[in-house]
């Protein structure tokens, strides 16, 4: 039996600009990261930027990095066009797809977290 419609996933992408990346540039990346997915009949539920911090070790020379997550729903068609251009891109140090269930919810578990780290210690 041959497959009509393909299969809406879900993914989480976390991705590592250099630290000196203008916020044009930044925009940029983004903009094409939504772009790749939209021409592949996706959508980007979440765009979030976390921090800018040291690596733990030097990639490509680079010591501090600006982490970036989005989590994507579509077909894996985007995967080989946007695992490409974020390869390619020089201001992307390292990038990682992750494939979650549909009923995870990110924004609750970043309200738990908070919630959690702003928490005062047990005496």
């Amino acid at each position: 039996m041959g497959e009509t419609m393909a299969e809406t996933r879900c993914y989480e992408l976390c991705f590592i600009l250099k630290s000196n990346v203008t916020s044009e540039t930044k925009d940029e990346v983004h903009q094409k990261v939504l772009s790749i997915v939209k021409e592949n009949s996706g959508t980007i539920d979440t765009i979030d930027e976390w921090i800018t911090q040291d690596l733990a070790y030097p990639i490509n020379k680079e010591k501090r990095g600006q982490y970036h997550f989005m989590q994507l729903k579509g077909s894996s068609d985007f995967l080989a066009p946007l695992k490409k251009y974020l390869t390619l891109q020089g201001n992307v140090l390292r990038h990682e797809f992750f494939r979650y269930k549909a009923d995870y919810d990110y924004h609750e578990l970043k309200k738990t977290l908070s919630a959690f780290n702003n928490a005062e210690p047990a005496s």
